[in-house]
């Protein structure tokens, strides 16, 4: 490998070539259970130029790459090399925004921007992103969207990868293009904008919708160089609630009634378990929390639009509170000492750097995470309490988290599973109840829909098809197989 070393040098500089081992060990490890392969460099590219030369390169020498844009501890094992002789594209330092326009509401952001250094961009134009729940203080925005992640605001998502909208990808084959109506060309982001063309339509170039081979895709097809974004205004009137609930399906309904008449902005439900890891701040935080807590809360609120903005909210609140009287609970501002207010804010925050909200029980969490619609949710919570009961792991410990996505048409479904790394039979248990619950979910017709790590090889090997399309797509994007190798197989 001292040629490929020489080669690298020459492409980032000496200074963004490493081989640490104790920094290069950090991949290989993730919080639901799947352990990497020890890569042999890291780069650290600083514009798309070099991600083209690398990627290149990786073709001629048969190189392994693994694109990373987050940073910190990695939880679901979709960066961690799967084969050996790897060199991990740390994307991170990418951090450009390169464009943003108020009055399209689109921004255009490079890879390696987090949440916390997003919205402090976005803040001076009157503008947001649409968030995850409380992400990683590490976590790119790009890779997030990427990865889908359940945004909190399902009434503004008008379809399953919004806010995501054109991106520029080098492919694993070495081609450079633009996805979108971005694709329609020149190829220079400033040339296009100075036309007009703000990167709006996700869709393309010409009738082919090249960003969905990207967008769960683990960093298997391209490498993403810049996003454009939409985003949100920062609403001027707001006003949330809570909504408690001793049953589930009381909530589900609620939800429902609320989604249907396109009400509300943001909307989750979490248990008291889920709940309590949120808000509060140490173990007997956590455990005094959830003690007093209601069996299950939901999260919701109505934000102002430009126009008439008291009026849309005091409109909103009142239908929201119908919505909840239809279901049978009702709408608070508060529940024992949290308020309605404290837990939107937390929500949409960003967490501590080195600090995560569901680590904060026992020092580690996994997460089992798929889509479903939300009518069979108290299925899998069943299913997955009473396999912890067998198993010995107290289903009390168990978190939570339902998101609504696309306007209620389905929903994000996320079991936390807190336990002690430092604990070997905690995390040994942890890790059979892992594995046997996505079984059963599986079995039960839980889409995994980010296929991480075991969860691959559940999923795909119950359709044969769209195992076979996913090989050929390879094929066709990256011939080679030098991105991320043997992450997408039913085997």
């Amino acid at each position: 490998m001292k040629d490929v070393k020489s080669q690298l040098i020459s492409i980032f500089g000496s200074s963004n070539v490493t081989e640490d081992r104790e920094r290069l060990r950090t991949y290989i490890y993730s919080k639901n259970f799947v352990k990497g392969i020890m890569p042999y460099y890291e780069v650290i590219p600083q514009n798309a130029d070099q991600i083209e030369q690398l990627v290149k390169l990786a073709n001629n020498m048969r190189i392994p790459l693994i694109p990373v844009s987050s940073t910190g501890k990695h939880r679901h094992g979709g960066s961690a090399p799967a084969v050996p002789e790897a060199i991990v594209v740390n994307l991170s330092q990418m951090k450009r925004v390169i464009s943003v326009n108020p009055l399209f509401r689109i921004a255009v952001i490079e890879p390696g921007i987090t949440y916390g250094e997003l919205k402090e961009k976005l803040a001076p134009h009157g503008l947001t992103i649409s968030m995850p729940l409380a992400p990683r203080a590490e976590k790119s925005v790009v890779a997030s969207l990427l990865e889908t992640e359940p945004r909190l605001d399902p009434n503004t998502q008008w379809n399953s990868l919004d806010p995501l909208r054109c991106t520029e990808v080098i492919w694993g084959d070495g081609h450079r293009m633009y996805t979108g109506d971005a694709g329609m060309g020149p190829r220079d982001v400033t040339a296009q904008q100075k036309n007009d063309n703000w990167q709006i339509v996700s869709t393309g170039p010409d009738m082919v919708d090249y960003i969905r081979l990207l967008t769960g895709s683990q960093g298997t097809m391209g490498i993403v160089s810049w996003a454009s974004v939409k985003c949100a205004q920062i609403p001027d009137v707001e006003e949330h609630f809570l909504v408690p609930s001793d049953s589930l399906e009381g909530l589900i309904d609620f939800m429902y009634n609320v989604e249907h008449i396109r009400f509300g902005n943001c909307l989750f439900a979490l248990n008291r378990t889920a709940l309590a890891l949120l808000m509060g701040t140490t173990p007997g935080e956590v455990d005094a929390l959830r003690r007093s807590l209601p069996a299950w809360i939901g999260v919701v609120s109505s934000q102002s639009r430009r126009f008439a903005p008291e009026l849309r909210v005091k409109a909103h609140s009142e239908g929201i509170a119908q919505c909840a009287a239809r279901a049978g609970v009702e709408i608070t501002g508060a529940v024992d000492r949290l308020t309605a207010k404290a837990v939107h804010d937390r929500a949409f925050s960003v967490c501590e750097p080195g600090k995560y909200w569901k680590d904060t029980l026992k020092g580690d969490a996994a997460d089992i995470l798929f889509s479903t619609t939300m009518d069979k949710t108290p299925g899998f919570v069943e299913a997955v309490n009473k396999k912890a009961d067998e198993l010995g792991y107290a289903a009390s410990d168990i978190g939570v988290y339902i998101q609504p996505m696309h306007q209620g048409v389905n929903c994000h479904c996320e079991f936390i599973l807190p336990y002690d790394g430092s604990d070997g039979k905690d995390m040994a248990l942890t890790a059979r109840l892992f594995e046997e619950a996505s079984k059963r979910l599986s079995e039960m017709n839980a889409y995994f829909y980010r296929p991480y790590g075991r969860w691959s090889a559940i999923q795909l090997s119950k359709d044969a098809m769209t195992a076979a399309t996913l090989r050929k797509l390879k094929n066709i994007f990256d011939p080679n197989e030098v991105l991320n190798p043997n992450k997408l197989r039913p085997w």
